[in-house]
């Protein structure tokens, strides 16, 4: 039995407590162990996780939460850094073990102490979590307390997909691959899911994996971590109707208004892959739902006659022009333009000027608002629809879609020059990935009707801004990187007067 589970009562503490077994890993290791109680000295100077097996034999099925444990001293005072999962951590995964203080310990390596981790948490609901809302801060803060009692799995690859999201690669190209912090993730990720049951945690891990590879210009990685969130979405049952009319299997109790949010955050990632790298091909994962399901957005599952949401995801986002998560709604409009272009004849005039209008009202009111990203993502679907004659080139253009579309360049130019100014200050974490996509839309549409029905004098000068500003923003985000090269080419062909 493990002496976290033994009370006080039943054994006194003694100064030369031992353990009658000897440690997990002392055993693994076929080295000689103390017995000493909590962790025995060699786990403590090695910075392990000390646990003794129960009585019984192996402790904990595929659904355990994990025997308690005692951290090391040493660990939690250790300094603070930043690390990997060296590969012979790898081979102590056996049946001696049980995955969650395997993760545990694998948690330890990469972030170091538990002030490391704390720091990893806050960083990321104060940036992250700001444009990406996917996990509720009062619930995870729980299962954080609880992680230094009771080991989770669950728990620990999502505090690595918090830790990964937050940090600048640690190299700057297009292949992120060779980054090693990124791969000892998602390997850890990829144990994870072939050893505990499907949950909301695993998912959250998976989309934070998700972005961070359609961020840096992974995208195949990242249209299969989307896809895999997909199975797992309808693994969970999310693509069957009687799911959101609360009709769910009792055996998997879930807040609905949290996985709508992680649905429409899955639609989101899967457009950003298609829409962020438009030289590859790839159809939306999140098309092939029934045609019948229309998903609810957060906001629908307010408790009846009050405005107050379900748990605290309301003091978590905000509430925004009546939409808690607006992200939501900017997420399905871009979807739907990327659904209708993928077959442009069923595109009708009457179902564009619909959508656009839609994508219009929803935009004008984001603007002056902090949801950037919301912006942002309407801008690219607007954008997508004017390639199909919401603008055309020459002739009338609609009033309304012209000071719209004006009303963003100029939003989006303004952030590009509060950025500029604030140099190497800037938190580059606050800015969404969709940003440099969004950027690069606004000087394109500079550069060809800058000077005819934009009407805009100064349409160079902010060219040249925005260029300025998806070049920083690719420090951060090395989607950023692409997109400033296909604006310097565009200008350059504006001013060698190349039109064809």
């Amino acid at each position: 039995m493990s002496i976290a589970s033994t009370s006080p009562a039943s054994s006194p503490p003694q100064e030369s407590a031992k353990n009658p077994r000897v440690c997990l890993n002392c055993r693994r290791k076929k080295k000689r162990c103390d017995k000493a109680l909590p962790s025995c000295s060699r786990c403590i100077d090695s910075l392990q996780v000390c646990q003794y097996d129960d009585e019984s034999g192996l402790s904990g099925g595929l659904c355990s939460p994990g025997p308690s444990f005692h951290l090391p001293q040493s660990m939690i005072i250790s300094e603070p850094r930043w690390g990997t999962v060296s590969p012979g951590l790898f081979m102590a995964l056996d049946t001696v073990e049980d995955i969650h203080s395997f993760t545990s310990r694998c948690l330890s390596e990469v972030l170091g102490s538990r002030d490391n981790i704390e720091h990893v948490v806050a960083r990321y609901f104060s940036t992250t979590n700001t444009w990406f809302a996917i996990v509720d801060r009062v619930e995870f803060e729980a299962l954080l307390k609880n992680i230094w009692v009771a080991p989770s799995a669950e728990t620990s690859v999502l505090l690595l997909g918090m830790s990964l999201i937050t940090r600048l690669p640690q190299n700057h190209n297009l292949n992120g691959m060779a980054d090693s912090v990124y791969l000892s993730v998602k390997t850890m990720l990829s144990v994870v899911k072939t050893k505990v049951c499907l949950s909301i945690p695993l998912m959250q891990a998976e989309l934070l994996i998700a972005m961070y590879e359609a961020s840096h210009g992974i995208n195949q990685q990242a249209y299969m971590s989307v896809g895999s969130c997909c199975q797992l979405s309808r693994a969970l049952g999310w693509w069957d109707k009687t799911f959101w009319a609360g009709q769910r299997r009792a055996g998997m109790p879930m807040n609905l208004q949290q996985c709508s949010a992680l649905w429409w955050a899955i639609v989101y990632v899967d457009c950003l892959v298609q829409a962020g790298y438009q030289d590859h091909a790839y159809p939306l994962h999140t098309s092939a739902v029934p045609q019948d399901l229309t998903v609810p957005f957060p906001e629908s599952f307010r408790q009846s006659g009050s405005d107050v949401a379900f748990g605290s995801w309301d003091v978590t986002m905000g509430d925004v022009g009546g939409a808690m998560w607006p992200e939501a709604h900017s997420a399905y409009y871009l979807s739907s333009v990327l659904q209708r272009l993928a077959d442009p004849a069923s595109l009708s005039n009457a179902d564009r000027d619909h959508l656009s209008n839609l994508i219009m009202n929803h935009t004008i009111s984001m603007l002056g608002s902090d949801r950037a990203a919301v912006v942002g993502t309407n801008f690219i679907a607007l954008m997508r629809l004017s390639q199909h004659g919401i603008l055309p080139s020459t002739g009338l253009v609609d009033t309304r879609s012209v000071d719209t579309i004006r009303s963003v360049i100029e939003s989006i130019y303004t952030s590009a020059q509060n950025i500029e100014q604030c140099g190497p200050n800037y938190s580059a974490n606050l800015v969404a990935p969709c940003a440099p996509v969004a950027a690069y839309y606004a000087a394109n549409m500079l550069i060809s009707h800058g000077e005819t029905w934009l009407q805009d004098n100064d349409w160079l000068r902010k060219v040249e801004c925005l260029k300025r500003y998806t070049a920083i923003l690719g420090q951060r985000w090395k989607i950023a990187d692409s997109h400033t090269s296909l604006t310097n080419i565009a200008l350059r062909r504006r001013l060698d007067g190349y039109t064809g």
